[in-house]
């Protein structure tokens, strides 16, 4: 269900069924990367929610949507599956979009074998 939100720009209810997915199983790399995907993505509003909906929505949930979560997410994804070039991939991608480029030599440098 999470994919089929993605790709229809409904990012908090892909978010939802990625997270509901995690805790059926929490050492699902690719669920796990998938969640840090749609943290650190710009919230979307649903179609049918208006603006003043949304904005009751967004007070009443702690955002998730911030770096440091994203991060941890890939963090985790990477420990569960240490050897997924997609996963390394998808996480180095973020570093870079944050300009964090020091901690990614080290990141590729294991892979480089």
């Amino acid at each position: 269900m999470g994919v089929v939100y993605v790709k229809t720009g409904k990012l908090r209810h892909a978010e939802h069924h990625y997270r509901r997915a995690a805790d059926i199983n929490p050492s699902n790399a690719v669920l796990l990367s998938s969640i840090g995907s749609v943290s650190h993505r710009p919230s979307q509003r649903d179609e049918q929610e208006t603006d003043d909906q949304v904005l009751e929505q967004l007070d009443q949930e702690n955002d998730s949507r911030d770096q440091g979560q994203a991060l941890r997410y890939y963090e985790l994804a990477c420990k569960h599956a240490p050897e997924s070039p997609m996963i390394q991939f998808k996480r180095i991608r973020y570093l870079v979009s944050l300009d964090k480029f020091d901690v990614c030599p080290s990141s590729l440098t294991p892979n480089l074998r």
